[in-house]
């Protein structure tokens, strides 16, 4: 996947495609309306076609399920220490080099 980097866009789609989970984090109606995260696994389309929007099987009995059907509103981060790019470098997760983003918007 070719990315011009100064393209703000580009490095999230580039996360999102090489990720496989992220922290989801929406509001829970057991912890009174504050904000808690799960790990859950994603993928943004097939490989050869990815379209950098996260898609999500949910089970009705997990928590981040009971959240988003509370309140729909929901972040997702990720890291690019998922994909090939930062050990390819030899960066070190930890380090902002190694990219992170935070997808924000209403999970349908």
């Amino acid at each position: 996947m070719y990315c011009l980097f100064s393209f703000a866009p580009c490095p999230a789609r580039y996360i999102a495609h090489y990720a496989v989970w992220g922290t989801i984090s929406a509001l829970s109606p057991e912890y009174n309306g504050v904000p808690f995260g799960t790990i859950q696994s994603f993928a943004d389309g097939p490989l050869s076609d990815s379209t950098g929007v996260p898609y999500f099987y949910v089970a009705d009995i997990s928590d981040t399920h009971r959240n988003i059907a509370y309140n729909n509103s929901a972040s997702l981060s990720l890291s690019q220490a998922e994909g090939p790019y930062c050990q390819n470098m030899g960066l070190d997760p930890e380090e902002p080099t190694c990219s992170r983003v935070t997808l924000v918007g209403k999970v349908r």
